[in-house]
């Protein structure tokens, strides 16, 4: 078991427990400490802790880690930097040691402190809940101790501790939050760091009620789709109103892999999604989108940026008249569509057009321009009657009810911005064949099932 130790009196506390349980539990210990180098004293708390190791005949780790400089790299507060890299030398210690736990040395104050925190700030039931004695690996074995108990137990058996002088000013959050809020309540209200974290308990019960209620819930709405999770608007709005949101934020997490960047409105924009039309598409953290179709939400995760998307879609592949002028029969591959072979047809019978979904015939003369087959750009259009009437071709997908997330990746075929085919759909009808028409360009797509 990785025990973290400061050098103060919670974690000196927590390797004597520790070490006096040690032959009755079978543990084996190994002391982790980190000096921030923050203040002068650091060494000093080093150096105790090394002496106190040495004494009680624990192996004992030591990072030095400048964590002022560390918090100016990556724009965080020096608390969130330090713990940072304590759980971060922690884990590498519980992985080198193929260890099972690590200890950490929170009490019952603390949990108060969390709490107070997380509602000052803005907060879930889950963060309310402040901290849990047991989270995947890491153990809190003095969550339900109080810190006037700890120190009674350190004098009672004679073990001295290092105080830290910065945790009584109060220039950090949680150190304001100890010294004068609590200490002011605590004075209205006698034991009132006892009832916080008793109503910590009921609220952590709470929590993992919801939490199972949310999971069924995402079984009843949700389901995979194009790499995606799909929520359906129709179940969804079946759940209670607490349940929805916490389902969306489920969602977010899931699909962006972390919760950091994600909050409450991120949430509302999702719900407020739902009452727009289907095409409408919003982002969120961590590079994930969330489109709005005919039945519900698709949320799914986009490696790929805004600028790469763009240059996927001018991807062409040309079709040279040269080639097909000369008689030959020209083929090449697409992704997305497979083989596609195409010919120059002057002798056909025009009353036996193939009435095939992949096998199709266009009025070769009426062709402007080199034929391309592509991905859309603006501009693009489909006439869709024999009186020339135009359709954006924007507005076809959407009449199609083809996702926004896939209109990027459609293939179609192209004279400049008049589409000739949209393959799986249907073709121009300017292109069509008919009876003047002289040369026939017949187009087949491989891989497809005809007919």
């Amino acid at each position: 078991m990785v025990v973290g130790v400061s050098g103060g009196a919670d974690s000196v506390c927590l390797l004597s427990v520790l070490l006096h349980l040690r032959e009755e539990f079978n543990i084996k210990l190994i002391c982790a400490h980190v000096n921030h180098m923050l203040r002068e004293t650091a060494v000093r708390d080093e150096e105790y802790v090394q002496s106190l190791c040495d004494k009680w005949n624990i192996p004992c780790h030591v990072k030095r880690v400048d964590v002022a400089e560390f918090a100016g790299m990556k724009k965080i507060s020096f608390e969130e930097a330090g713990r940072e890299v304590r759980y971060a030398f922690f884990k590498e210690l519980k992985e080198t040691y193929g260890a099972d736990k690590i200890a950490v040395a929170h009490n019952k104050g603390d949990c108060a402190e969390t709490i107070l925190f997380h509602l000052f700030r803005g907060s879930h039931l889950k963060g309310l809940g402040g901290i849990s004695p047991v989270n995947g690996d890491i153990i809190r074995p003095l969550l339900d101790v109080e810190r006037t108990e700890i120190e009674a137990y350190l004098v009672s058996r004679n073990i001295a501790w290092q105080n830290d002088e910065t945790n009584e000013t109060v220039d950090y959050t949680r150190n304001y939050i100890r010294h004068e809020i609590l200490t002011a309540a605590d004075k209205m209200h006698p034991g009132v760091v006892e009832r916080i974290a008793d109503t910590a308990f009921g609220l952590q019960q709470v929590e993992d009620y919801m939490k199972s209620q949310t999971q069924e819930a995402f079984e009843r709405c949700c389901r995979p789709q194009d790499d995606g999770i799909f929520v359906n608007d129709v179940k969804l709005r079946k759940e209670h109103p607490a349940i929805i949101s916490r389902l969306l934020y489920f969602v977010l997490e899931k699909e962006s892999k972390s919760a950091k960047d994600l909050g409450k409105v991120h949430v509302r924009e999702v719900t407020e999604l739902f009452s727009l039309q289907a095409g409408r598409k919003i982002s969120l953290p961590g590079n994930v989108y969330a489109y709005r179709t005919a039945e519900g939400i698709l949320v799914r995760k986009e490696d790929c940026t805004e600028d790469a998307k763009s240059e996927v879609t001018t991807t062409i592949s040309l079709l040279s008249k040269a080639d097909l002028n000369g008689g030959k029969e020209v083929t090449f591959e697409l992704d997305g569509l497979g083989y596609i072979s195409a010919k120059l047809l002057s002798d056909c019978d025009l009353k036996n057009i193939p009435q095939k979904t992949y096998t199709k015939w266009f009025d070769y003369d009426k062709i402007t321009r080199c034929v391309v087959f592509r991905k859309r750009i603006e501009g693009d259009y489909l006439v869709i009657n024999d009186k020339g009437s135009r359709k954006k071709l924007k507005e076809y997908f959407i009449q199609e009810k083809i996702p926004a997330y896939k209109r990027d990746e459609v293939w179609v075929l192209a004279d400049d911005n008049h589409i000739m085919w949209v393959p799986g759909y249907r073709i121009s009808s300017f292109y069509k064949v008919s009876e003047k028409t002289e040369r026939v360009l017949e187009l087949t797509i491989g891989g497809k099932e005809n007919g």
